[in-house]
């Protein structure tokens, strides 16, 4: 039991991990993703 709960939370830190860096090293890409899901609901209505 407690050994699947630390796998278990070792697992969570590293995708919380992967996520940071992925972020870190696409800054830019994300924004222009977000506006572009945000204005084209709002184009299309």
């Amino acid at each position: 039991m407690v050994i699947t709960a630390i796998l278990a939370g070792l697992a969570a830190i590293g995708a919380a991990l992967l996520v940071d860096e992925a972020e870190r090293q696409k800054p830019v890409l994300q924004p222009v993703r977000a506006r572009g899901a945000r204005n084209s609901p709002k184009s299309r209505s």
